[in-house]
């Protein structure tokens, strides 16, 4: 897919890619079944009506298999029409995939990657105009915020959510200050990334509010293993230690 964010660190995007891995387990049994032979096309061709989407979860297993196989598979056309660089069709098809099944988080993540990032720079290609070309840019991430926005609806306590959007924030607004609004949420999260509080500090750092950047690493610094590589508890203790010789404590 298109470009995504630079000045995050590699080992921070080490730990969300890891994750989204074992999402994308689900994807690659889809296409197994396409390798059967059973046509995306065909099941995406059948009515919302005949599959009764809205049906409560109280219908059984047996209705919620057929429903996710039938979201993975139209999610595999979705791919197909990002490769023809489909925009309008690459849409409907996510709109039909999270009606069917909004579970898997590939869905919201990719599909908010696919808006913000690659739908921006094929329509840069047709504008030559600079303030043009800001004003689309801005339109696609506002699309892209809005999706990982309803994906949390789905997922009040899934943290790679928020930090999908704080990504976005920055990589194409620079706005340090919304992304550090939105790595706040994540930190709301039981599952947030070690990483998450370091970068929030690094975004307040940004903003000029240094004690509330050392005031979040504090407060991070009892969860982090020392142990664990991934925690990076050594890079904290220096940051506060930098943070506090900054501000004179």
């Amino acid at each position: 897919m298109g470009s995504r964010s630079d000045g995050w660190r590699s080992e921070e995007w080490h730990v969300v890619n890891s994750k989204l891995e074992s999402i994308r387990t689900g994807v690659v049994a889809v296409l197994a079944l396409i390798l059967a032979g059973v046509g995306a096309q065909q099941i995406k061709g059948l009515g919302a009506e005949r599959l009764q989407i809205d049906e409560p979860a109280s219908t059984g297993s047996g209705f919620h298999g057929l429903r996710e196989i039938t979201a993975g598979l139209t999610w595999v056309g979705v791919y197909g029409d990002w490769r023809r660089k489909d925009t309008a069709a690459m849409t409907r098809g996510m709109e039909w995939v999270v009606r069917i099944d909004p579970a898997p988080l590939v869905y919201w993540l990719d599909g908010a990657r696919m808006v913000g990032y690659d739908v921006a720079a094929w329509r840069a290609k047709e504008i030559t105009n600079a303030s043009d070309l800001t004003v689309m840019k801005h339109e696609q991430l506002h699309r892209a915020l809005a999706w990982l926005e309803r994906g949390r609806a789905s997922h009040p306590g899934e943290a790679l959510l928020p930090i999908e959007q704080a990504v976005l924030w920055w990589s194409v607004a620079r706005d340090a200050d919304q992304a550090e609004r939105a790595l706040a949420a994540a930190q709301d999260c039981e599952n947030v990334p070690y990483f998450v509080a370091r970068v929030r500090a690094e975004m307040l750092v940004k903003l000029g509010r240094d004690q509330e950047a050392l005031d979040v690493l504090r407060a991070e610094l009892p969860r982090l293993p020392g142990g664990d590589p991934m925690a990076m508890r050594s890079v904290v203790e220096g940051r506060i230690v930098a943070l506090s010789t900054r501000l004179d404590l």
